[in-house]
């Protein structure tokens, strides 16, 4: 599995602006998931922007007050180059059905054409593919709304809700009652495929009944089997659960989970991808984690054996 986050988006912009045309009138977004991109690119050319039916309609958004506005094209019928932008692309179909509505309805200004993420370097028909991210592939921005979260084995506390305050995690009346009105964090729009939580296994019907009440729909649940949150706390299993829970799990294609370290160590044990959505951390597999910590290491054990300062911590998997 390949991720992109959406700080990934702005600098892969950052690092290919020069690249793009400099003549360019405005910027137009392909709905919905062009227009943050197409809001970059925008900004640090400081030309003008719209989504692909305002562009039809004539209609552009407006500049900020800050915008140094005789230097800005404001209507559309006067341009004559746009960058039509999407997040990405991989058959190419959408770029052909946009540039055909803009060619019957009559656009007369040139279209380039831009995609953030491709599968190779260059794609038929598009113009500029800023970076390459293979399939299986998922973004920050539809993350939670995309058809491969039915591969995914999903955290629930952090991540589909609040985690617990100190005070409500006592594994009594305050902890029925955060299982019964915790809020909302990330709810999917689309089904789910391993709901995975070191909540205690008697607490099932409670963690049920709150999916149900936010209309989260998944496969299946697994929750630790232990006596009480204080055997829990005294054991620690939590990353080694739900690695084990993701190993048993040949079909899935990426753990989502909102601690760091039990991300790191998740993704240590598993071998297997892990996002981290506390950062948006993308562990890459097992095997770079154990490397990368190996080498921290390695650097801690030579820098005291030379009396040296301890060496910077790397941050195992990101990046």
């Amino acid at each position: 599995m390949n991720f992109r986050s959406l700080d990934d988006v702005t600098a892969i912009i950052r690092a290919n602006l020069h690249r793009l045309p400099r003549d360019l009138d405005a910027i137009v977004a392909i709905p919905r998931s062009g227009l943050i991109p197409a809001s970059v690119i925008a900004l640090h050319r400081n030309v003008m922007l719209t989504d692909v039916e305002g562009f039809v309609a004539g209609r552009a958004f407006a500049p900020g007050i800050t915008r140094e506005k005789p230097t800005l094209r404001a209507d559309p019928s006067t341009w004559n180059k746009v960058l039509l932008v999407d997040d990405s692309v991989f058959s190419g179909r959408t770029f052909d059905a946009v540039r055909e509505h803009l060619r019957t309805a009559g656009t007369r200004a040139q279209i380039i054409t831009c995609a953030i993420f491709g599968t190779r370097p260059a794609h038929d028909g598009v113009d500029f593919v800023l970076d390459v991210c293979e399939r299986p592939r998922i973004f920050e921005w539809n993350l939670f709304h995309h058809q491969h979260l039915s591969q995914c084995c999903v955290d629930i506390d952090g991540v589909l809700c609040v985690d617990p305050l100190p005070e409500e995690n006592d594994d009594g009346q305050h902890y029925a009652q955060f299982l019964k009105s915790a809020a909302p964090l990330l709810v999917p729009s689309v089904r789910v495929g391993t709901l995975v939580s070191s909540r205690l296994e008697r607490y099932r019907a409670e963690t049920e009944n709150w999916l149900a009440r936010h209309g989260i729909v998944y496969d299946e649940l697994r929750l630790l089997n232990l006596e009480s949150a204080e055997e829990r706390r005294r054991s620690k299993p939590y990353a080694e659960f739900k690695a084990s829970v993701y190993k048993s799990k040949p079909q899935h294609l990426l753990f989502i989970e909102s601690n760091l370290e039990q991300a790191a160590k998740i993704a240590e044990l598993s071998h297997r991808a892990v996002l981290c959505v506390n950062g948006m951390t993308f562990f890459a597999d097992g095997q770079l984690v154990t490397l990368r910590r190996k080498l921290q290491k390695k650097r801690q054990s030579l820098a005291r054996w030379f009396g040296l300062p301890a060496a910077p911590g790397v941050a195992a998997g990101t990046k």
